[in-house]
């Protein structure tokens, strides 16, 4: 079978012809053997023609292997052990049985299913029998309808046939988590199944007969232990926890439309909605808004932006391990959204792929860390490819696609050195790796290879030594700004995105016990490469306009948000922080507003940071023209929306900072500001009263720790091993080699041009509170029409933005009003409401002289 693996260039003539292809798994395991030797540590690799096992020091040097046809006659579980397990081989003569050990009984249970799901390959009686436990059924849908399927119990799964026969689902027993069924209906059969308990509803006529071999197969074939008992439900009670999900937590903070490819609907694709919460990703029917499945953000492996359809994204989870498939013309806005939301629900090893992530490379579940020494294995084999193992030697592109599978996008596990006589010296072994990639970048015009390089690259600087290495050593950064140069020059999304993300890594440190020295050595130097920066700001002034890159202006904003924002800034030197602000404003000034309007709130956040330090540190005029720009691209409104009614603290701290800097000592955009609140909830600017604490603004701080002297006295001793990446230059060849925080390292303090004298957070605070007094009512009925009506001039300016490269216009916003209904038929003379004045027992008027030639006018 012909299969070309994405990510590793193709070989033509005869050097194709001399490379014997290795062999391809399915999944990978790092488990234990247990023999009269000892135990060994072994890789445990199942493919559609064999298992075999691996020395764990290579890549591909197989120590056993056997095949299904001629030697494997059963792999199961050892009774009385929840993470044991047993190969038989020996089909012809005498059995031979073997042990092994896997970390959990969970890596256990998914192993014996990826083996099982070859068993009709080694088990003829099992072949035979394979289509003998088919049912009848029907499952209950989201419409809260019957529809017709069939049933079929295997080694692995309960499979879900359509009426013509094709698989179009699938329940593994591993995650079946108990059985039951509706209180009213004994031939029904619910499904407990996933992390979340999510069920599901069938309804046949022998439903104790599938139970019972459910039970059966998944103890026989897995090795399961016996399903809890779980309560029978009444019908609304499914209808109500179908998802597995409280009611409460599916509030949506985002959608997005999208079209759903899957087995079930193979020629149409269904219309859907992806919906996220705080916790979830919901999806959602089109037609009825009703929640069609929950998974969780911790539960999202990879992304996949495909590059043969520039809409396709697919979306691979950890437990189950299944891939959702969606198309969608928001394609890219929507990844760096699901990006963002699992960076806040603390996923932070998610990331954006170019290609199916392949299991078959990896050497343990995507949920399970990899072992230190399979780590170790792929670094020895990027600094030596020959250290692979197999009959002859892997490529350096194949070298490092299988160190991506393996190493999380956060990192190594293991980065710093481990204490004793033998240990290896993990530091130096990052170091040599880190030059390993670089001295061989590959030449060539397939971006796949090139993006892979990278990814490589990032998970190297993410470590301290990794970091550190590029600060000290000079080649090193000279090399990283040639091939990122190069690799800009392509115009390719992926590519640009690989670029962006390594440098954004160079720009802060993403690792405890950092060095500020280094970081500022990094930093400067890539900002001091004007060319860089100015294609850099180019790139986005280009993206920020469309919908086919907003992982790249992603990369982008966060990039600048280390080089001008705080608290990362203060290593920025003087110098650069103003010409890279000005390159910034005058490259992309109105983009900016354009992004801080994004549907994704990293875009949106990152936008709103870098207008907030343009105008707190910029000149007098750049703060002038952000001030016009807030009121003629429409930002004000975004942000009033999201001062007053987003949930989420970042954002609404910052919206409420840049109104008081876009209002400061502008009448245009006070006028406006009287135009849509009440006199009398204005007058709280004045107060001098705090609001709660949580109503105030909180410093960003950085989430890492910098090197204290206590983290280098640890690695001194007789048996500790100490690498700094000057040890290997000549002397006077390393530059910021020293391993402290000592002379030369210079913090640039902050000059915040612009102090706001009104009291912003009280008047926040205070709209989201109740009034009636006579001089003002306030309640959830206002609030609501002010939401609508800034909702309402958000949707017609994203309509004019999606329309302005034809005729560029810009908002009128002298015209704009809020119109409060609910108080119309509330009489009001002057700022006072009489029958609220009239009703109070010591009424007290302000401006006592308007109110009476107001009603002298009106009624006399």
């Amino acid at each position: 079978m012909d299969e070309v693996v994405l990510g590793v260039p193709q070989l033509a003539g005869c050097e194709a012809a001399r490379r014997k292809p290795f062999e391809e798994y399915t999944s990978r395991y790092t488990v234990v053997k247990n023999s009269w030797k000892g135990k060994y540590m072994r890789i445990f690799c199942i493919g559609p023609r064999q298992v075999a096992t691996i020395n764990p020091q290579s890549i591909f040097r197989v120590t056993n292997n056997w095949e299904y046809n001629s030697h494997l006659v059963d792999v199961v579980a050892t009774p009385g052990s929840p993470t044991d397990f047993t190969v038989t081989i020996g089909k012809i003569g005498k059995p031979e049985t073997m042990s092994f050990h896997c970390n959990t009984a969970m890596e256990r249970a998914e192993l014996l299913t990826d083996v099982q799901r070859n068993r009709a390959r080694f088990d003829a009686r099992y072949r035979q029998q394979v289509f003998n436990h088919v049912f009848d059924a029907r499952k209950y849908s989201f419409y809260e309808e019957y529809r017709n399927c069939r049933l079929r119990i295997t080694s692995i799964a309960v499979e879900q046939l359509s009426p013509e026969g094709n698989v179009v689902g699938e329940y593994l027993f591993m995650h079946i988590k108990g059985l039951t069924s509706i209180l009213a209906n004994p031939r029904t059969l619910i499904l407990l199944y996933g992390p979340q308990l999510k069920m599901h509803l069938y309804e046949m006529e022998d439903c104790q007969r599938v139970a019972t071999l459910i039970e059966e197969f998944s103890r026989r074939f897995i090795g399961l232990p016996p399903l809890r008992e779980v309560r029978r439900l009444t019908q609304q009670q499914f209808d109500s926890d179908r998802l597995g999900v409280d009611r409460a937590e599916m509030v949506s903070l985002a959608k997005f439309p999208v079209s759903k490819w899957s087995l079930k609907h193979p020629d149409t694709p269904m219309r859907r909605i992806l919906a996220t919460t705080q916790k979830y990703l919901l999806e959602l029917d089109a037609a009825t808004y009703n929640p069609v499945s929950a998974f969780f953000f911790a539960d999202i492996y990879a992304l996949i932006r495909s590059e043969e359809d520039d809409q396709r994204l697919m979306i691979q989870f950890k437990e189950p391990a299944i891939t959702k498939v969606y198309t969608s013309p928001m394609r890219d806005a929507l990844l760096a959204h699901l990006v963002d939301c699992c960076r806040a629900s603390r996923n932070l090893n998610v990331c954006v792929i170019a290609n199916l992530f392949d299991r078959g490379k990896r050497a343990a579940p995507c949920r399970t860390p990899i072992p230190e020494e399979i780590e170790s294995t792929l670094l020895n084999c990027l600094i030596d490819p020959s250290k692979g193992g197999g009959p002859i030697a892997m490529t350096f592109p194949e070298v490092v696609e299988f160190f991506n599978a393996n190493i999380e996008y956060s990192g190594l596990r293991l980065s710093e050195n481990r204490e004793g006589l033998f240990a290896e010296n993990r530091e130096k072994m990052i170091f040599s790796g880190l030059a390993a990639l670089l001295n061989n970048f590959p030449v060539t015009d397939d971006p796949l290879v090139v993006v892979q390089q990278f990814y490589a690259l990032r998970r190297l600087c993410v470590a301290r030594i990794g970091f550190s290495s590029v600060a000290v050593v000079p080649s090193f950064m000279k090399n990283i700004e040639d091939v990122s140069m190069k690799a800009l020059k392509m115009n390719h999304v992926a590519v640009s995105h690989s670029v962006v993300d390594l440098l954004g890594t160079l720009m802060t440190p993403h690792h405890d016990h950092y060095e500020l020295a280094h970081e500022e050595a990094n930093k400067n130097y890539i900002l001091g490469q004007e060319q860089l920066v100015i294609r850099l700001l180019r790139m986005l002034r280009d993206y920020a306009t469309t919908d086919s890159a907003a992982l790249v202006v992603q990369a982008l904003l966060d990039f600048f948000v280390y080089a001008l924002c705080p608290p990362y800034c203060e290593s920025t030197e003087a110098m650069l922080f103003t010409s890279v602000m000005k390159d910034l404003v005058d490259t992309t000034g109105k983009e900016l507003f354009l992004l801080m309007q994004h549907g994704c709130n990293a875009i949106s956040y990152s936008a709103g940071q870098l207008i907030r330090v343009i105008m707190e540190e910029g000149t007098g005029e750049q703060f002038r023209a952000l001030q016009l720009a807030a009121l003629s691209e429409g930002g004000i409104i975004g942000q009033l929306h999201l001062a007053i009614f987003s949930k989420n603290r970042e954002l609404r701290d910052l919206a409420r900072q840049l109104i008081a800097y876009w209002t400061y000592e502008n009448t245009d955009m006070q006028d406006l500001m009287r135009t849509i609140f009440p006199p009398a909830l204005l007058y709280y600017l004045q107060s001098s009263e705090e609001p709660p604490k949580d109503e105030m603004e909180e410093e960003r701080q950085r989430n890492v720790v910098p090197m204290t002297s206590a983290f280098w006295e640890s690695k001194l001793g007789w048996f500790k091993k100490r690498f700094h990446p000057s040890e290997v230059l000549s002397k006077g060849a390393a530059q910021n080699s020293s391993p402290s925080q000592g002379d030369g390292v210079f913090k640039r303090p902050r000059h915040v041009k612009v102090k706001t004298t009104l009291n912003w957070p009280m008047f926040f605070y205070e709209i989201k509170r109740d009034h009636l007094r006579p001089e003002l009512i306030w309640n959830h009925t206002t609030r609501t029409e002010l939401r609508e009506a800034l909702e309402a001039e958000m949707r017609v300016l994203r309509l004019g933005m999606s329309l302005r490269h034809e005729n560029p216009t810009s908002w009128n916003y002298r015209e704009f009003e809020v119109r409060y209904p609910s108080l119309d038929d509330e009489l009001r003379i002057g700022q006072h409401y009489p029958r609220l004045l009239f009703e109070m027992k010591d009424p007290a008027i302000s401006r006592p002289k308007e109110f009476f030639n107001d009603m002298y006018h009106r009624f006399l």
